[in-house]
C-alpha cells in the first residue's frame, strides 16, 4: 500500500509539472530588436506587459508601469517631469534610458550636466498593444541614449478587417478636495482592403487637494525673494495641485503589396499643471512652487516602412 502511494504521488507531481511547463511556455512576441521573435529566443532581459495585463491592472501612466516591471523605477518631481532609471543607471545630463512609441523616441533631455535625465514626457498609457522593457546597454540597435536599456510602447495598429470603435468613462471625487474625470475613445476605420486609419483620443482631469499657504506670511524674506523670470513668488488657494491631460494618435496603414507596408503616425499631447510640484514643505508650509499653471507639450511624427517576405525583414525609420 505504501509503494502504491508513493507513485501515486510522484505520477501527481509530474502531471503537475507538466501543467506549470506547459502554462509557463506560453508564446510572448517581442519587437524590439527590429523585428518580430519570441521572447524566449532572445538573449537578453526582458519584461513584457500585454495590453490585457494593462487594461487589468488600469494602468493610466509610467509610474503604474514601474510598480509591476522588475528593475524599472521612475522619479516624479511634477507632472510630466520623470526621470526613468533602469538597473539603477543613470547619468548627468541626457537620459540613459530610451522611451520609444513603436519607433518614436521620446527621452528626457535634461536642463543641464547634474539634471540626470529629466523632462521624460509621460504620454497616456491607452489603446496599447505591450510593453516591453529592455533591460540593458541596447546603444547598437537604439542609439547612446539607451546606456541602462530602453523601454517600447507598442501601439495597437489599424485593422484593415473590420470597423471597431469603443470609449470608456471615469468620474471620481477627492474628500476635502476636487473631483476628476478621465475619458477615452478609439476608432478604427479601414477605408479599403489595403488602407485603414486608426483614432485613440483621450482627456483627463485630476482634482487637487492641497491648500497653499500665503508664502509671504510664512517667510521672514519673502519681500526679496523672486522666481527666475523676476516676479514676486507667491501663491495662495485651494486645491492647486490639480492637472488635466489631453491628447491623441492618428495611424494610417497602408499595404503597399503583398511584403510591403506602410505606417504614418502622429500624436499629441497637453499637459497643464496648475501648481506644479507643490507637495514640498518649505519655511512650515506649503511653497513655493516652481511655476503657477505649468504646461508641457509632446507632438511627434513617425513614418515606418516594412518590407521583407519569410527569409528577411527590413525596416526603414524617419522622424
Amino acid at each position: 500500500m505504501k509503494s502504491l502511494l508513493r507513485y501515486a504521488l510522484l505520477f501527481s507531481l509530474v502531471a503537475a509539472g507538466s501543467a506549470n511547463a506547459q502554462q509557463a511556455l506560453e508564446e510572448i512576441i517581442v519587437t524590439t530588436k527590429r523585428g518580430s521573435a519570441n521572447v524566449q529566443d532572445i538573449a537578453g532581459s526582458i519584461g513584457v506587459l500585454t495590453g490585457d495585463t494593462l487594461e487589468a491592472m488600469g494602468a493610466q501612466d509610467f509610474e503604474d508601469i514601474a510598480r509591476t516591471v522588475v528593475g524599472l523605477d521612475v522619479i516624479n518631481r511634477a507632472v510630466g517631469d520623470n526621470t526613468i532609471v533602469i538597473r539603477g543607471v543613470n547619468a548627468d545630463g541626457e537620459s540613459g534610458a530610451t522611451i520609444l512609441w513603436d519607433n518614436m523616441p521620446t527621452s528626457g533631455s535634461g536642463e543641464d550636466t547634474s539634471d540626470l535625465g529629466r523632462r521624460q514626457f509621460d504620454l497616456d498609457v491607452y489603446d496599447v498593444e505591450q510593453v516591453e522593457v529592455l533591460r540593458g546597454p541596447r546603444g547598437t540597435l537604439l542609439g547612446s541614449n539607451s546606456l541602462a536599456g530602453a523601454v517600447r510602447f507598442v501601439t495597437r495598429k489599424p485593422d484593415l478587417e473590420a470597423f471597431d470603435a469603443g470609449f470608456t468613462t471615469q468620474v471620481d471625487s477627492t474628500s476635502g478636495g476636487d473631483g476628476g474625470m478621465n475619458v477615452k475613445g478609439f476608432l478604427n476605420l479601414p477605408v479599403s482592403d489595403s488602407i485603414g486609419f486608426r483614432l485613440a483620443a483621450y482627456t483627463r482631469e485630476v482634482g487637487g487637494f492641497i491648500d497653499a499657504v500665503p508664502f509671504e506670511n510664512k517667510h521672514p524674506n519673502a519681500a526679496n525673494l523672486s522666481s527666475p523670470n523676476g516676479e514676486k513668488i507667491g501663491l495662495s488657494g485651494s486645491n492647486i495641485n490639480g492637472w488635466d491631460r489631453s491628447g491623441f494618435r492618428l495611424s494610417m496603414s497602408a499595404l503597399l503589396s503583398d511584403n510591403t507596408d506602410l505606417l504614418l503616425q502622429y500624436f499629441s499631447q497637453d499637459t497643464t499643471a496648475r501648481a506644479g510640484a507643490v507637495d514640498r514643505p518649505y519655511a512650515g508650509a506649503f511653497g513655493p512652487p516652481p511655476c503657477g499653471g505649468c504646461k508641457k507639450a509632446a507632438d511627434g511624427v513617425g513614418l515606418i516602412s516594412k518590407s521583407g517576405n519569410d527569409l528577411t525583414d527590413e525596416t526603414l525609420d524617419m522622424f
